[in-house]
């Protein structure tokens, strides 16, 4: 509790609400913690993934070549009429609990995840974790012989942004 009265003294200060001020900037410049330095890093959690669109494509390198380009539509056996791929598609409530949320959107370089393989690689052995949120599917984890594959880096440019509460009356 003492960390959200802080935070909600330093938004009477810049003059915003915290659902506002928690996506600008400046809060965390004001915050003073070197340790947070955006949203990202604040205690919560967190649904990261990429985004059913067209535009979206994943590519599989194997030893600095590529094995596979694919869409994600493919990833989704619903649409096809047997599995191209491994995947697990859970659907998860629409209904948000009290709290505070922000909303992102990127566009770009939005993942890059690194496995060291010792013997061949086998495209059959990756598994594709999906869920399914309102009416958007999301590609929240990559497995290859049920070991998670580790985020690296990403390079994204952010195209949307919102902070909002949800309280119940």
């Amino acid at each position: 509790m003492e960390e959200y009265e802080m935070y909600n003294s330093i938004c009477s200060k810049i003059g915003k609400p915290i659902h506002e001020a928690i996506i600008d900037p400046f809060f965390y410049h004001r915050l003073g913690n070197e340790n947070i330095s955006n949203f990202e890093d604040l205690n919560g959690n967190v649904i990261d993934g990429l985004l059913n669109s067209s535009a979206n494509q994943i590519e599989v390198w194997f030893k600095n070549k590529k094995v596979k380009k694919l869409k994600f539509k493919e990833l989704n056996s619903e649409y096809l009429l047997f599995p191209l791929f491994n995947s697990e598609l859970i659907s998860i409530s629409s209904d948000l609990e009290n709290g505070i949320y922000v909303e992102q959107k990127e566009f770009g370089f939005l993942g890059s995840f690194v496995l060291n393989i010792e013997d061949e690689f086998n495209i059959e052995n990756l598994f594709f974790k999906l869920i399914h949120y309102e009416s958007k599917q999301i590609l929240i984890q990559i497995l290859y012989d049920s070991v998670i594959m580790p985020f690296k880096k990403k390079e994204p440019i952010i195209i949307f942004q919102n902070g909002f509460i949800v309280q119940s009356k």
